[in-house]
């Protein structure tokens, strides 16, 4: 490759890309490359109008293909923030249900320890109402600790 002495530009002879060592760059002849990036669903205005001219119809059809991938996009969005809103009503369902369960097992354990002390088993109504403290202050301490890192945005997803 050799160089034109002004502007940088390369001088190839035509069909080859390299001028071998004893060939001459013809002058005048100069080699251009140029990288245009488009950020976009539209071309520039500049441009726009040489679709037209190229294939009737294609500026339109450009327009529709923007708009539509502007509605998909919309769609996507909302679909994602549907999901979400599932996905954390299905949580709060599944905490509500939690809670019923832990209230039952609770109530049952203090329910059976009063029965024992009824029928003399003080013993066995010591363990099973300790028990039932027992799964009540876990409870209370795994939502604690929950909550807490849910507002520290530990662990959680976003």
């Amino acid at each position: 490759m050799s160089e034109s002495q002004g502007g940088g530009q390369l001088n190839f002879p035509e069909g080859q890309l390299h001028p071998g060592e004893d060939q001459q760059p013809i002058p005048g002849l100069q080699l251009r490359a140029e990288q245009v990036s488009l950020r976009g669903p539209l071309p520039p205005s500049s441009e726009f109008g040489g679709y037209e001219t190229v294939l009737a119809g294609s500026a339109e059809r450009i327009l529709n293909m923007a708009e539509e991938n502007h509605a998909h996009l919309h769609r996507m969005d909302d679909a994602e923030v549907e999901h979400r809103t599932t996905v954390l009503e299905e949580a709060g369902r599944a905490t509500k249900r939690a809670q019923y369960l832990v209230f039952i097992t609770v109530v049952l354990f203090l329910g059976v320890a009063a029965l024992a002390v009824v029928l003399g088993q003080p013993i066995t109504a010591s363990i099973l109402g300790g028990g039932a403290f027992l799964t009540l202050g876990g409870t209370v301490a795994g939502a604690t600790i929950l909550s807490r890192r849910g507002s520290s945005g530990g662990d959680t997803p976003k």
